[in-house]
């Protein structure tokens, strides 16, 4: 590392380079620099003109818009450095000019083309002159100006030592340590400049300490920003956590016949789970299970896309499958790509003490019957957004059972089933159906057992994904109603 350089020896270097450069050297520099910037101002001037204007010219002209191109030149000229503008046809023609033509200007020529057809071909030409007179003049005035001041340069070189220690030192220190003395939150985002130097490439002591403040400044700042993200993200999950709460069902429906029972416990703040009931009326009921790719945000915005469009379409509730087709339909747009849903959907009907199932690719809804026999019912069909809308059509097939009092439906989210233990082992459909076989007489007191064997199987650790559970326990049937009045 090359230690930087002495403040002790740069300040009689520094009177010596003053000396000298000033004199020498300054004056020479500054005039070509000017010229040199002049000169690429034309040219960049003049390639902005061909760029901007040729193609629009060439347009106006095939299209005979004279008042057009006598404005566009009237513009050209009015570019500054630009002294004369002159536009001509195929045959020479004059269609417009502008200002008067000089020899010692700058002059550029373009050539204008007809781009329709399969050959380009010349139909006019665009001529622009700069001034450089005014540019010659403007240089020999800059020289004229920097001679004078080196003039007085060196009548004030007697001057320039003493004032040279507090330019190199005193007021850089005087900086840091006012600096230093008033920082405070609002000062955290303004950085440390010593006037003059580079922080980026140190040279001396000075920059080395001003980089110092600068780090620390910068660790500060982004720490107390971290801070304030921090808790406004901690916020704005919270307020979404709460309106989903808000948008899911607080108590199941009063369907007679059947006893409900669910819940809802999200992996993160905000959940990819759904789950709705439907009264369609008072002996049908429709129940909808839903699980939406990942986690987080992005899978509850799927899955209120979800909620959104299956209240907007209340005639097909008692509908399953012409529900799901519509759906497929709208919810690739509101999903985006790369996202998919899994949904099932129960229709039940206690008159007819039938129940009616579609499933999107969702997990199999498991029918336990009086009997005790466990029946996992899941209907062919995929997943929403994941096929064309005629494959998914064709794939969709509901199944409709019968049930009796004393059957139990229970649907779940893969939450439930893909929870792992701490030696990596799932639930499983198997610990599923092993908690099913046990007896139960109602829907709560079912889903409470299920979460507690699935708290006990993982350890109390929360699991890393979504789980939604919905248990109906179907009761006395109506004919029974109807003998026992």
């Amino acid at each position: 590392m090359v230690r930087p350089f002495s403040i002790s020896l740069r300040i009689p270097l520094c009177f010596l380079a003053i000396a000298l450069l000033m004199t020498l050297a300054s004056t020479i520099f500054m005039v070509v620099q000017d010229r040199r910037q002049a000169m690429r101002y034309m040219e960049k001037t003049l390639n902005q003109i061909d760029e901007t204007y040729t193609q629009a010219l060439a347009a106006l002209i095939w299209n005979m818009g004279f008042d057009e191109i006598r404005l566009i030149t009237d513009g050209i000229h009015n570019i500054p450095g630009v002294m004369h503008v002159i536009i001509k046809d195929d045959k020479e023609s004059i269609l417009a000019e502008k200002g008067k033509e000089s020899a010692t200007g700058l002059h550029r020529s373009y050539t204008l083309y007809q781009l329709e057809g399969l050959v380009s071909s010349s139909i006019g030409s665009l001529g622009v002159t700069m001034d450089l007179d005014a540019l010659n003049q403007n240089i020999r005035f800059t020289a004229l100006r920097i001679l004078a001041a080196r003039s007085i340069d060196l009548m004030l070189m007697g001057l320039v030592f003493l004032w040279i220690i507090h330019h190199l030192v005193t007021r850089h220190l005087k900086t840091m340590a006012s600096y230093t003395q008033q920082m405070n939150l609002d000062r955290l985002e303004t950085p440390l400049r010593l006037h003059g130097r580079k922080p980026d490439h140190p040279t001396d002591e000075l920059d080395i300490v001003a980089q110092a403040i600068n780090a620390m400044r910068i660790s500060i700042a982004e720490s107390l920003e971290q801070k304030a993200e921090k808790a406004r993200m901690e916020g704005e999950l919270r307020a979404a956590a709460n309106i989903q709460k808000v948008l899911l069902p607080t108590r199941p429906p009063a369907i007679k016949f059947l006893d409900l029972a669910f819940s809802f416990e999200p992996a993160l703040e905000v959940s990819g789970d759904y789950f709705d009931f439907f009264p369609l009326d008072e002996h049908r009921l429709g129940i909808v299970v839903a699980d939406a790719s990942g986690k987080g945000i992005p899978a509850a915005l799927i899955a209120n896309a979800a909620r959104v469009l299956l209240m907007a379409n209340p005639r097909q509730q008692d509908a399953p499958e012409a529900l799901f087709r519509t759906l497929n339909q709208t919810l690739p747009e509101a999903m985006g790509m790369g996202h998919f849903l899994t949904m099932s959907y129960l229709l039940l009907d206690t008159k007819r003490q039938e129940v009616s199932l579609v499933s999107a690719g969702h997990d199999p809804v498991y029918m336990k019957k009086a009997s005790g026999e466990i029946l996992p019912l899941k209907p062919p069909g995929y997943p929403f957004c994941r096929l064309h809308q005629k494959t998914f059509d064709l794939r969709l097939k509901s199944l409709t059972l019968s049930f009796e009092p004393g059957d139990t439906l229970f649907a779940y989210t893969d939450g439930l089933s893909e929870s792992l233990s701490p030696e990596q082992e799932p639930f499983g459909e198997q610990g599923i159906q092993k908690i099913l076989a046990e007896p139960h007489s109602r829907a709560a007191y079912l889903i409470q057992h299920m979460k507690k064997k699935l708290s006990d199987f993982c350890q109390h650790i929360k699991p890393s994904d979504d789980v939604t559970l919905v248990a109906v326990c179907f009761c006395k049937a109506p004919n029974e109603e109807k003998a026992n009045a």
